[in-house]
């Protein structure tokens, strides 16, 4: 027996067409968002998905086997020194600014001397890294931006493991 008229059965399901509204409608063009840092006078981006925080000055720790970690909410979260891996001068125990970033399941952060802004660019603007460019470990991409300076753009997991070959070799 059907309910009455305008009701649906439990098993029917309604279409409704809602107005067009050009604000919800995606881009026809991949973006890419990424947060540029600085670190001396190089800029980098880290993709926006990876991103999960941006942090003022904090005073970093060192630990017993010279790593450095920084406190975030009672927990100590692996510090990557990107002047350092870079070739360029380590933060030491003062950090003007850090990204907190998220690489698989290893959260840590990013120390840089700056974070700058979030841009948004077109996906097909990537392009891989120049032959013998020095970031290339870090950097497999790099990226125009409108002012026409290119930003290396930095793998996380590379960025990783290359802070923990330079503690390794320190040792």
């Amino acid at each position: 027996m059907r309910p009455p008229y305008g009701l649906l059965l439990p098993t029917e399901l309604l279409t409704v067409s809602l107005p067009f509204d050009a604000f919800q409608q995606t881009s026809p063009e991949p973006l890419l968002e990424l947060v540029i840092v600085r670190v001396g006078g190089e800029l980098f981006g880290v993709d926006v998905q990876s991103a999960f925080e941006i942090r003022g000055p904090e005073s970093l720790i060192q630990t017993q086997d010279r790593r450095f970690v920084v406190s975030i909410r009672g927990q100590d979260v692996p510090v990557v020194d990107l002047g350092l891996i870079t070739g360029g001068h380590a933060v030491g125990t003062d950090c003007p600014a850090m990204l907190l970033v998220q690489s698989a399941v290893q959260l840590f952060a990013l120390a840089v001397d700056e974070v700058s802004v979030i841009e948004s660019l077109s996906a097909w603007r990537v392009e891989p890294a120049a032959h013998g460019d020095q970031f290339a470990e870090l950097c497999p991409q790099g990226v125009q931006l409108g002012t026409g300076k290119r930003v290396a753009v930095i793998d996380p997991r590379s960025a990783l493991s290359i802070q923990q070959r330079l503690e390794i070799n320190s040792d």
